[in-house]
C-alpha cells in the first residue's frame, strides 16, 4: 500500500450499505492498518486501528464512513490505538514505522476484543474508497501565503484597469465634425 507519511495521507473514507447482516450491542464500524514491516509474520508487525460509529443497530441505506488519519505525526494521534505484533501497546517510533510500511488496510464490523454472534452472513456493498492527502488547517502558516498571492493579483489587475481607462472617460484626439 505504502508510505503514507511520504504522502502525507490525511483521511481514509469509504461508502458501505449493510443489506443484511446480523445486529449485536456494541457493535461499530473499525478501520485496521497492519504491516509486517516487511517480513510477512504480523508478529512481527505492527497493527492500528480506530473505532468509528456504532452500527448496533444496523444502518439502513448507503453510508459515508470516514477516518482522520495523521500519518506524519511523530506520536499516536489520538482516538488510535496501536499495538505490535506480540500484543504490547506501541509508542510513537512504532506509529511512524508503520505509516511508512502499510501493507493492508480493512475494516472490522465490530470493536477489537468484542466476540459477536455469527449466526448469518453478512450482505455488504462497498464503494467510493477514498484515501486522501492532508489538507492544511488554516492558521498563520496557510492563511498567510494565500493573502500574499491575492494581494499581487489584485495589484496587478489594478495596474492593467488603470491602464485601460473607459473611452468615454477619455479626451477626444480630434474635435467633432460640425
Amino acid at each position: 500500500m505504502g508510505n503514507y507519511s511520504a504522502q502525507g495521507i490525511g483521511r481514509i473514507g469509504f461508502d458501505l450499505d449493510i443489506f443484511s447482516g446480523t445486529q449485536a450491542p456494541n457493535r461499530a464500524i473499525t478501520l485496521d492498518l497492519l504491516t509486517t514491516l516487511g517480513t510477512g509474520d504480523f508478529s512481527q508487525g505492527l497493527e492500528a486501528y480506530r473505532i468509528g460509529r456504532d452500527i448496533s443497530t444496523l444502518p439502513v441505506g448507503w453510508k459515508t464512513y470516514s477516518f482522520a488519519l495523521s500519518a506524519t505525526s511523530s506520536s499516536i494521534p489520538p482516538g488510535w490505538a496501536l499495538l505490535r505484533g506480540d500484543g504490547t501497546p506501541g509508542t510513537g517510533a512504532d506509529w511512524q514505522r508503520l505509516m511508512e510500511n502499510i501493507e493492508t488496510i480493512g475494516f472490522e464490523l465490530g470493536k477489537p476484543g468484542f466476540a459477536y454472534p455469527a449466526l448469518n452472513g453478512w450482505d455488504l456493498g462497498l464503494d467510493n474508497v477514498r484515501i486522501t492527502e492532508r489538507v492544511p488547517e488554516s492558521g498563520p502558516g496557510v492563511m498567510f501565503p494565500l493573502t500574499i498571492v491575492l494581494l499581487i493579483v489584485l495589484r496587478i489587475l489594478l495596474r492593467i484597469v488603470s491602464f485601460a481607462k473607459p473611452v468615454s472617460m477619455c479626451q477626444p484626439d480630434i474635435a467633432p465634425h460640425r
